[in-house]
Protein backbone atom coordinates (compact mmCIF):
# COMPACT_ATOMS: atom_id res chain seq x y z
CA UNK A 1 0.00 0.00 0.00
CA UNK A 2 1.24 3.39 -1.15
CA UNK A 3 2.64 5.44 2.04
CA UNK A 4 0.22 8.60 1.97
CA UNK A 5 2.17 12.30 2.15
CA UNK A 6 0.60 14.71 4.71
CA UNK A 7 1.12 18.53 5.44
CA UNK A 8 2.56 18.71 8.45
CA UNK A 9 3.74 22.39 10.45
CA UNK A 10 7.51 22.20 10.87
CA UNK A 11 6.55 24.10 14.42
CA UNK A 12 4.36 20.53 15.37
CA UNK A 13 8.10 18.02 14.52
CA UNK A 14 9.99 20.55 16.61
CA UNK A 15 7.38 19.88 19.78
CA UNK A 16 7.11 16.47 18.94
CA UNK A 17 9.01 14.50 21.78
CA UNK A 18 9.73 11.73 20.14
CA UNK A 19 11.77 13.77 17.08
CA UNK A 20 15.89 14.35 18.94
CA UNK A 21 17.27 17.05 17.10
CA UNK A 22 19.50 14.77 15.80
CA UNK A 23 16.56 12.42 14.24
CA UNK A 24 15.12 15.54 12.80
CA UNK A 25 18.56 16.98 11.12
CA UNK A 26 18.65 13.29 9.58
CA UNK A 27 15.33 13.53 8.39
CA UNK A 28 16.06 17.30 6.99
CA UNK A 29 19.33 16.03 5.63
CA UNK A 30 18.00 13.36 3.34
CA UNK A 31 15.79 16.18 1.27
CA UNK A 32 17.45 17.02 -2.35
CA UNK A 33 17.12 19.44 -4.79
CA UNK A 34 19.61 19.69 -7.53
CA UNK A 35 17.54 22.58 -9.45
CA UNK A 36 17.89 24.87 -7.03
CA UNK A 37 20.34 23.91 -4.08
CA UNK A 38 19.27 27.52 -2.23
CA UNK A 39 15.70 25.33 -1.60
CA UNK A 40 17.79 22.44 0.01
CA UNK A 41 20.40 24.29 2.00
CA UNK A 42 17.22 26.30 3.72
CA UNK A 43 16.10 23.10 4.73
CA UNK A 44 19.29 21.69 5.80
CA UNK A 45 20.89 24.65 7.43
CA UNK A 46 17.72 27.46 8.64
CA UNK A 47 14.51 26.63 8.14
CA UNK A 48 15.04 24.58 12.56
CA UNK A 49 16.44 27.95 13.35
CA UNK A 50 14.06 30.53 11.24
CA UNK A 51 11.15 28.29 13.03
CA UNK A 52 12.62 28.95 16.74
CA UNK A 53 13.09 32.60 16.25
CA UNK A 54 9.63 33.57 14.48
CA UNK A 55 11.58 34.67 11.31
CA UNK A 56 9.43 32.25 9.28
CA UNK A 57 7.14 29.17 9.34
CA UNK A 58 7.99 26.31 7.13
CA UNK A 59 5.40 23.46 6.09
CA UNK A 60 6.49 19.91 5.37
CA UNK A 61 5.11 17.20 3.30
CA UNK A 62 6.07 14.14 4.65
CA UNK A 63 5.71 10.62 4.51
CA UNK A 64 5.83 7.98 7.28
CA UNK A 65 8.09 4.89 7.30
CA UNK A 66 5.73 2.46 9.16
CA UNK A 67 8.96 0.49 10.49
CA UNK A 68 11.16 3.49 12.26
CA UNK A 69 10.97 7.06 13.45
CA UNK A 70 12.13 8.42 10.34
CA UNK A 71 10.09 10.29 8.03
CA UNK A 72 11.17 11.62 4.45
CA UNK A 73 10.16 15.12 3.44
CA UNK A 74 8.65 15.45 0.22
CA UNK A 75 8.45 18.85 -0.32
CA UNK A 76 8.01 21.80 1.76
CA UNK A 77 7.35 25.74 1.87
CA UNK A 78 8.09 28.39 4.04
CA UNK A 79 6.24 31.48 4.60
CA UNK A 80 6.98 34.93 6.21
CA UNK A 81 5.71 38.18 7.04
CA UNK A 82 7.38 40.98 4.88
CA UNK A 83 7.81 44.61 3.74
CA UNK A 84 8.63 45.07 0.29
CA UNK A 85 9.36 47.89 -0.87
CA UNK A 86 7.57 49.48 -4.11
CA UNK A 87 10.21 51.94 -5.00
CA UNK A 88 10.94 50.32 -8.60
CA UNK A 89 6.76 49.04 -9.31
CA UNK A 90 5.56 50.49 -11.64
CA UNK A 91 2.69 52.94 -10.85
CA UNK A 92 0.05 50.72 -12.26
CA UNK A 93 1.17 48.02 -10.52
CA UNK A 94 1.70 50.33 -7.08
CA UNK A 95 -1.79 51.36 -7.34
CA UNK A 96 -2.83 47.66 -7.59
CA UNK A 97 -1.37 46.69 -4.50
CA UNK A 98 -1.90 50.06 -2.52
CA UNK A 99 -5.41 50.37 -3.32
CA UNK A 100 -7.30 52.81 -1.24
CA UNK A 101 -5.01 52.43 1.69
CA UNK A 102 -4.96 55.30 3.82
CA UNK A 103 -2.04 57.61 3.38
CA UNK A 104 -0.57 54.98 0.76
CA UNK A 105 0.44 57.69 -1.63
CA UNK A 106 3.52 58.51 0.81
CA UNK A 107 4.31 54.71 0.66
CA UNK A 108 7.36 52.92 -0.30
CA UNK A 109 6.93 50.01 1.44
CA UNK A 110 3.87 47.62 1.53
CA UNK A 111 3.28 44.75 4.35
CA UNK A 112 2.12 41.09 3.29
CA UNK A 113 3.43 37.53 3.11
CA UNK A 114 6.37 36.10 1.70
CA UNK A 115 6.37 32.71 0.40
CA UNK A 116 10.29 32.28 0.96
CA UNK A 117 10.99 28.90 -0.07
CA UNK A 118 8.92 26.71 -2.08
CA UNK A 119 10.32 22.84 -3.32
CA UNK A 120 10.05 19.40 -3.80
CA UNK A 121 12.57 16.57 -2.63
CA UNK A 122 14.22 15.02 -5.96
CA UNK A 123 13.56 11.71 -4.79
CA UNK A 124 9.75 12.12 -5.10
CA UNK A 125 7.86 12.37 -8.25
CA UNK A 126 5.40 15.11 -9.39
CA UNK A 127 2.65 12.89 -9.56
CA UNK A 128 3.26 12.32 -5.49
CA UNK A 129 3.46 15.56 -4.58
CA UNK A 130 3.26 18.88 -7.40
CA UNK A 131 3.67 22.86 -7.22
CA UNK A 132 0.06 22.98 -8.13
CA UNK A 133 -0.64 21.62 -4.70
CA UNK A 134 2.19 23.14 -2.88
CA UNK A 135 1.08 26.47 -3.94
CA UNK A 136 -2.65 25.50 -2.91
CA UNK A 137 -1.58 24.91 0.62
CA UNK A 138 0.77 27.70 0.82
CA UNK A 139 -2.06 29.73 -0.11
CA UNK A 140 -4.71 28.07 2.03
CA UNK A 141 -2.13 28.82 4.85
CA UNK A 142 -1.83 32.23 4.16
CA UNK A 143 -5.50 32.83 4.03
CA UNK A 144 -6.05 31.25 7.51
CA UNK A 145 -3.54 33.72 8.81
CA UNK A 146 -4.75 36.65 7.08
CA UNK A 147 -8.43 35.97 9.04
CA UNK A 148 -6.02 36.89 11.73
CA UNK A 149 -3.02 39.36 11.02
CA UNK A 150 -4.91 40.86 7.78
CA UNK A 151 -2.68 41.14 4.78
CA UNK A 152 -3.79 41.31 1.35
CA UNK A 153 -0.70 40.90 -1.12
CA UNK A 154 1.57 37.60 -1.29
CA UNK A 155 4.90 38.53 -2.49
CA UNK A 156 7.56 35.08 -4.09
CA UNK A 157 11.06 36.11 -5.44
CA UNK A 158 11.60 33.67 -8.61
CA UNK A 159 14.50 33.36 -11.05
CA UNK A 160 13.23 34.23 -14.73
CA UNK A 161 12.91 30.71 -16.17
CA UNK A 162 10.00 30.28 -13.36
CA UNK A 163 8.19 33.77 -14.01
CA UNK A 164 5.92 32.34 -16.53
CA UNK A 165 5.43 29.41 -14.21
CA UNK A 166 4.38 31.38 -11.19
CA UNK A 167 1.97 33.65 -13.75
CA UNK A 168 -0.14 30.49 -14.32
CA UNK A 169 -1.49 31.06 -10.74
CA UNK A 170 -1.85 34.56 -11.07
CA UNK A 171 1.01 35.87 -9.59
CA UNK A 172 2.32 39.14 -11.63
CA UNK A 173 5.52 40.78 -12.30
CA UNK A 174 6.30 43.73 -9.52
CA UNK A 175 9.07 45.20 -11.70
CA UNK A 176 10.26 44.08 -15.45
CA UNK A 177 13.95 44.75 -13.80
CA UNK A 178 15.70 41.88 -11.55
CA UNK A 179 16.71 42.91 -7.72
CA UNK A 180 20.07 43.04 -6.70
CA UNK A 181 19.94 38.97 -6.24
CA UNK A 182 18.65 38.70 -9.92
CA UNK A 183 15.47 37.35 -8.60
CA UNK A 184 12.47 38.84 -10.16
CA UNK A 185 9.80 39.84 -6.82
CA UNK A 186 6.10 38.63 -7.93
CA UNK A 187 3.04 39.10 -5.82
CA UNK A 188 -0.32 38.16 -5.94
CA UNK A 189 -3.70 40.13 -4.65
CA UNK A 190 -5.87 37.78 -2.17
CA UNK A 191 -8.85 37.73 -2.31
CA UNK A 192 -10.91 40.07 0.01
CA UNK A 193 -12.22 39.01 3.20
CA UNK A 194 -15.81 38.28 3.67
CA UNK A 195 -17.09 39.02 7.18
CA UNK A 196 -18.98 36.01 8.61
Amino acid sequence: MPSKIILKPLQNILTDCKYTKKLLEQMLGEFFCERDKDIETFLHNKAVDYELSGISRTYLYIVSNQKSDIVDVAAYFSIALTSINLADASSNRRSKILGKTPGSGFKDDFGGVLIAQLGRNDAFVTSEVNGERIIADCELTIEKGRKWLGGRVAYLDCKKALVGYYERFGYRLLSDVPSDTGLYKMFKMLPKLVAA
